[in-house]
């Protein structure tokens, strides 16, 4: 989950750690040193085994170790709705990653662009209805997994989101 990784010491020149292994540093400390740690971990979209059928069509998105789900406090439609609008590829451009200091103290949240799926007429009471679109365009707020349920009564959230027909392929 991480890309790649850098330790400098007191912003002298970085050095690269090998991964899995254990960085060393040699040292004689003295008051005010200071270790930067810099940790490239891009936002990664995932995808469930195909055996998990339920997770058919659906990806799930994650930076660093973190899972992130879109919780219903931060839609103000029906959070079953959501469709995720983007490929692969495009995360990088399309997903930001922002620090949002009301929630929970601190955390990061990602950022999309989602659909609204469309929902069955008004005048209908059968569950099928024709479909003229996918959707509506929206914005689509995830949070880290661990930071869910703690905001509300209501606390559905999601971590595998539908992608939107047209990408579904």
């Amino acid at each position: 989950w991480c890309k790649r990784s850098s330790i400098a010491i007191n912003g002298g020149a970085a050095e690269t750690p090998t991964s899995g292994k254990y960085f060393t540093i040699d040292r004689t400390w003295s008051p005010g040193d200071m270790i930067n740690l810099s940790m490239e971990m891009p936002v990664r979209m995932l995808y469930s085994d195909s055996r998990i059928t339920d997770n058919i069509g659906q990806v799930a998105f994650a930076r660093g170790p973190l899972v992130f789900c879109l919780e219903q406090q931060d839609v103000d439609f029906p959070i079953e709705r959501a469709r995720v609008a983007m490929r692969p590829d495009e995360v990088a451009k399309l997903v930001q990653v922002e620090w949002n200091e009301d929630l929970l103290d601190g955390v990061n949240v990602l950022r999309m662009p989602g659909i609204l799926a469309p929902d069955r007429p008004t005048n209908s009471n059968w569950p099928y209805f024709e479909a003229s679109s996918v959707g509506a365009p929206t914005e689509l707020m995830l949070i880290p997994f661990y930071a869910r349920a703690n905001r509300s009564d209501d606390n559905r959230w999601m971590t595998f989101i539908p992608l939107s027909p047209k990408l579904n392929v």
